[in-house]
């Protein structure tokens, strides 16, 4: 057998491990979600996920965006570039 394909499936191996390590998690942060046992932490990064699943599908539809939303996304464009120049305020 050749170094690429030892390589390669020992990469496969390592990948698949972890492909499915992170499943697990996953499941098991749900169950911990259910039984309300996350941590301060997890709950937040939940939110935020859940904020960013938002946005993501107001940029597919355009009608989802509020004033509110738009009126946030120009400050942060504003605080971005402000920001980028040097001038944090």
């Amino acid at each position: 057998m050749s170094y690429l394909r030892l390589g390669l499936l020992s990469f496969y191996s390592a990948f698949s491990t972890h492909q499915k390590n992170k499943e697990i998690y996953e499941d098991l942060k749900r169950i911990r979600e259910k039984l309300g046992l996350l941590s301060e932490d997890e709950k937040i990064q939940i939110e935020v996920d859940k904020s960013i699943e938002k946005y993501e599908e107001a940029k597919e539809n355009p009608d989802l965006i509020t004033e509110l939303d738009k009126e946030i996304e120009k400050e942060l464009e504003t605080y971005i570039r402000a920001n980028k120049n040097g001038d944090i305020t």
